[in-house]
């Protein structure tokens, strides 16, 4: 979330055994997001995400290697 917020244009990927784990990891972002007041919605692309209003983003994806590939300029890639 840190790196989303202070980078503009950020793209961080979160990608956890199962799309249900990286969807838990990325609803925890989002009550820190909304903790701090900062208003976030869902990318439009992807199921599991966050687009902040400077242009970044947190995608989680389920970790498995047709899910992770197609992504560039990748900013931030957490493995859980």
């Amino acid at each position: 979330m840190h790196r989303a917020y202070t980078r503009p244009g950020s793209l961080v990927l979160v990608a956890s055994p199962s799309h249900r784990q990286s969807g838990e990891f990325v609803r925890k972002a989002a009550e820190m997001v909304a903790r701090l007041r900062i208003p976030v919605r869902g990318d439009g692309d992807n199921d599991v995400s966050l687009a902040f209003p400077n242009g970044s983003r947190i995608v989680g994806l389920p970790g498995i290697e047709g899910t992770v590939r197609g992504f560039s300029a990748v900013s931030l890639l957490l493995i859980d």
